[in-house]
């Protein structure tokens, strides 16, 4: 490596690279504590898939995407661009081993694994928000429930016994009954007359993300934390006297040292711990899924967030508005729009929702999603170094997961062992190996 400027202590005790849900979630964890927090970030903190996501709070999704099902619909991805998985075949030979560990953790056992893994961090979701609520967070803009169609009710039905078992399983009220006919228009109108089949899990949680970012972001300045835009990370130092992160700004480089580093780079993860020497096994290598959402005009609003499992695309009432999210495209950029897939994702909500004026769509996002091929997040201090602590790679999860992430980050930088809802959490299948 080039020699880096001289270094600058940081007037702070932490330094968080990354302002997204994550980040934002694990400074917060850590002023909270009483710590002194720096949050740097390439562009504005709270950005990106932090405001852009479905908003969604729901535990019992909290899954790897990988699935028996799911080494066919990667096939379908790679050879259709009217999927809801797209993969370029251009951008193949770099997705090898993302696509590799993907496909082995489809078997059965691999997912069961997965699942146990996240159940740790799950089945503290809603005690998390409900902290946070008591702190005096509105987490405002959203509501409760989240209603679930499918054209063929076996699917659907099978789809409801599976989510029975996982309230069982995390201690949460159980989906209720399937409705059908008319019994479906009278509990969401906005439902397509083809929708004959829906059940709702009504412990479910959404709020709008945009407002909960603006309100961490309140929080974390009342608490002192400060935010560097403009600010992108290089390097993690490690192993020296004191941890570092080598920056580059419009005003050059700068080497920031405090007593601990947070990386909570997102879908830079990867790359960010490869240029630092910083081993990542194929199965938690991040890498970006670029995801699409934007908000459409409603003749009303639904009172649940609405899921087609069919079109693998949901429509949530957001302070409102109702906004739109679907589609994972695999080609490796992180933000390019395509209009194309835009008005696929459209396409895709026509078959379940009425009432839409699909011509009049707005805030418009397209930006990553940071996936790994278990399905598992990085949430691990660094071996050889537990002064840096890495948490990142939440796939779809990072909203629901996001503050027990970042209550174990703080116990971790404490040199505390991480507990959610009372019970000790095993870090190892998260963690990075020595």
């Amino acid at each position: 490596m080039p020699s880096a400027p001289a270094a600058r202590a940081a007037d702070t005790e932490v330094i968080v690279v990354g302002g997204g849900l994550i980040g934002l979630l694990s400074a917060h964890a850590l002023a909270r504590a009483g710590r002194s927090v720096t949050i740097i970030d390439r562009e504005r903190p709270g950005s990106g898939a932090a405001r852009g996501n479905a908003g969604e709070i729901t535990p019992l999704n909290a899954l790897p995407l990988a699935g028996p099902a799911m080494a066919a619909e990667t096939l379908r991805g790679v050879l259709s661009r009217t999927h809801y998985l797209n993969i370029s075949p251009l951008a193949l030979p770099r997705l090898v081993p993302f696509g590799l560990s993907f496909l082995a953790h489809c078997a059965p056992r691999r997912v069961a694994a997965g699942a146990r893994a996240l159940d740790q961090l799950a089945r503290g979701a809603f005690a998390a928000y409900d902290a946070l609520a008591a702190e005096g967070f509105a987490l405002a803009g959203g509501g409760t429930g989240y209603l679930y169609t499918h054209p063929d009710e076996r699917v659907l039905e099978a789809h409801r016994r599976s989510l029975i078992a996982r309230a069982d399983h995390l201690g949460v009220a159980h989906p209720e009954p399937i409705l059908r006919g008319a019994e479906v228009r009278e509990a969401e109108p906005l439902l397509a007359a083809s929708v004959n089949a829906a059940y709702i899990a009504p412990t479910e949680r959404f709020i709008d993300p945009g407002l909960f970012v603006d309100e961490l972001i309140a929080r974390l300045t009342e608490l002192g934390a400060r935010f560097v835009s403009g600010v992108a990370a290089t390097t993690v130092i490690h192993g020296g006297s004191r941890p570092a992160v080598l920056t580059r700004s419009a005003s050059g480089e700068r080497l920031l040292t405090a007593q601990s580093v947070i990386v909570a780079a997102g879908s830079r993860t990867d790359a960010l711990l490869s240029a630092s020497g910083i081993r990542v096994p194929a199965r938690l290598r991040v890498r970006p899924g670029r995801g699409y959402s934007f908000t459409v005009e409603s003749e009303s609003l639904p009172t649940h967030l609405l899921g087609s499992l069919a079109e693998r695309t949901v429509a949530i009432p957001m302070n409102g508005r109702l906004r739109i999210v679907g589609l994972m495209d695999f080609d490796g950029s992180h933000d390019r729009s395509e209009p194309a897939r835009e008005a696929h994702l459209a396409h895709r909500a026509s078959r379940f929702l009425r009432g839409i004026d699909w011509d009049a769509t707005s805030e418009h996002w397209v930006g990553p999603r940071p996936m790994t091929g278990s399905g598992l997040p990085i949430i691990s201090a660094l071996p050889g170094d537990p002064r840096i602590v890495v948490a990142s790679g939440h796939n779809m999860h990072g909203l629901s997961l996001g503050p027990v992430t970042g209550d174990i980050v703080a116990a971790l930088v404490a040199g505390e062992p991480p507990r959610v809802s009372g019970a000790d959490v095993d870090l190892r299948p998260f963690a990075l190996p020595s």
